[in-house]
């Protein structure tokens, strides 16, 4: 199997499981971090408004060379994922899941990298 592809997929599931895990244990991330059920829904939220942001990122960024973006996508959800599994309250909480979301679009800056290279009939 091709590194690339490899590479691709495990990053799709990275994001994936980082933005749906969420709705399976809000219960007990508000209970984590002492709001109630309807308040820990802004946990979710965050994270969509980050999406809509990091796509911001990726149309500016447009000058810089996709291999370059791909890593300050990546640094940027470690940051934020790490900061979200170490987080002490609900605000620090949103702040991190909104900064997790940033490289959510990075798949779309991956299919577009790929584009270019294929060859046309």
């Amino acid at each position: 199997m091709k590194k690339s592809l490899l590479a691709l997929a495990s990053g799709a599931f990275i994001l994936g499981a980082a933005e749906f895990v969420m709705m399976g244990i809000l219960p007990q991330a508000a209970a984590a971090t002492g709001v109630d059920i309807p308040t820990a829904g802004h946990y979710i939220s965050a994270y969509a408004i980050g999406v809509c942001f990091g796509t911001l990122i990726l149309v500016f960024g447009r000058k810089v060379p996709p291999k370059d973006l791909i890593i300050l996508f990546m640094v940027i959800a470690l940051v934020g994922n790490l900061a979200s599994a170490f987080s002490v309250n609900a605000a620090m909480l949103v702040v991190a899941r909104f900064v997790a979301a940033q490289p959510h679009s990075s798949p779309r800056l991956w299919r577009r990298k790929a584009r270019r290279r294929r060859p046309y009939p």
